[in-house]
């Protein structure tokens, strides 16, 4: 009997060599995980603990579901504030507001109360007002999102600002009554400048995200082409944002020295420098701030009142001094919660709980046709420019 030849086929040596590593590796991989195992028997307990529930309870429910659930109790026994679960919808909606360069509104103010989403205002003349929104209205889904009863307020207002989708599909309840209404998404300028009365410069920003500094940049050389005298940021409606993006801002308006400390849990204080040099670190400045003034935009209006740079006039801003970190999971969805809290650069101030107070102190009646707060900032510049 004759053997067929066995060909025999050669692997060149760098080839073999990464698959040897690859080999090396995944044993080592799963060493370490049935170790791990073994010798810390929690890492099992959830996964034990759903998988009994899902094949035994009489009450039946998805496994997802069992893992989100225990995703938030986990959470919640940190005892901080901040700590949150987003579903994939919401982690991706957030993602894509912070990375994007624009956002979009309808037109409402609201808040999470036992539970549901009730909206607190509706602005006149703004799309929601135009097609019959109601204060006290109830939204209970937003484009086919059901809100979730331990949603923030924030994620709600974030999935109403969906650029991306041109009109707002809203499923509402209105004294009991459930209703349908497709509400346009008017788009909304991420960085706003105007040259008001006086040569003084306006420039207004909602959110802080990673392309914000540049186009802040963009705008500041703008007003300054326009021979502006003095600057009024508008921070009153900052929801926050990355607090990379932050540093840069600030480092456009302050010389060399702090802008902020990140204070660890171990009581570690890292340090985050601006540099001299920047286009607008001379210019004379007013920052308006409110209670809606949120997270990173207090850590900016702080830095710029600690280090003599500006004067903060309107309210006490909301009192967010926690450094979240945001954490992707296999599915899309992340998990948020403090890592640090930001402190202040000269007084080594704490605002978390407290807010940032004003230099002058006056309260928002934009309601009543006439903008007080903004007066009250072109009124310090002008006095500062006559005393100069």
């Amino acid at each position: 009997m004759t053997m067929k030849k066995t060909e025999i086929f050669h692997l060149p040596a760098p080839i073999v060599t990464i698959l040897l590593i690859v080999v090396w590796f995944c044993i080592g991989w799963v060493a370490s995980t049935l170790y791990q195992r073994m010798t810390d028997p929690s890492r099992g307990m959830i996964a034990t603990v759903i998988g009994n529930i899902q094949a035994k309870a009489y009450a039946e429910t998805s496994r997802q579901e069992l893992t989100y659930n225990a995703i938030k109790s986990i959470l919640s026994s940190l005892g901080d504030r901040y700590a949150e679960f987003r579903d994939p919808v919401l982690a991706s909606r957030n993602s894509q507001e912070l990375e994007g360069d624009g956002t979009a509104a309808i037109g409402v103010k609201g808040e999470m109360q036992n539970g549901q989403f009730v909206l607190t205002e509706i602005i006149p003349a703004l799309p929601a007002d135009l097609n019959g929104l109601k204060p006290g209205d109830i939204i209970t889904s937003i484009d086919g999102w059901t809100i979730p009863a331990d949603c923030t307020s924030n994620d709600v207002l974030l999935m109403l600002r969906n650029k991306d989708v041109p009109v707002a599909h809203l499923e509402v309840s209105r004294s009991g009554s459930q209703m349908s209404l497709d509400i346009p998404r008017q788009p909304v300028e991420s960085v706003q400048s105007k040259v008001l009365d006086h040569q003084i410069g306006y420039l207004r920003f909602d959110l802080i995200g990673q392309d914000t500094p540049g186009m802040i940049k963009t705008e500041i050389e703008k007003l300054q082409s326009k021979n502006i005298q003095g600057l009024i940021i508008d921070l009153r409606y900052n929801g926050g944002g990355w607090m990379e993006a932050t540093l840069k801002i600030i480092d456009l308006f302050e010389a060399e020295g702090i802008a902020y400390f990140a204070r660890l849990r171990d009581g570690t204080e890292i340090s985050y420098p601006t540099s001299s040099g920047d286009i607008a670190e001379k210019i004379p400045l007013v920052v308006l701030i409110s209670h809606a003034t949120y997270s990173a935009s207090e850590t900016m209006a702080a830095s710029l009142k600690d280090r003599g740079r500006a004067v903060l006039v309107g309210e006490t801003t909301h009192g967010k001094g926690s450094i979240v970190e945001n954490i992707s999971l296999a599915d899309g969805s992340e998990i948020v919660f403090t890592v640090a809290r930001w402190i202040s650069p000269v007084n080594k101030t704490d605002y978390e709980g407290i807010g940032v107070p004003p230099d002058i102190d006056i309260a928002d009646n934009s309601n009543s046709g006439k903008d007080g707060v903004l007066d009250a900032a072109v009124d310090y510049l002008l006095s500062h420019r006559q005393g100069s």
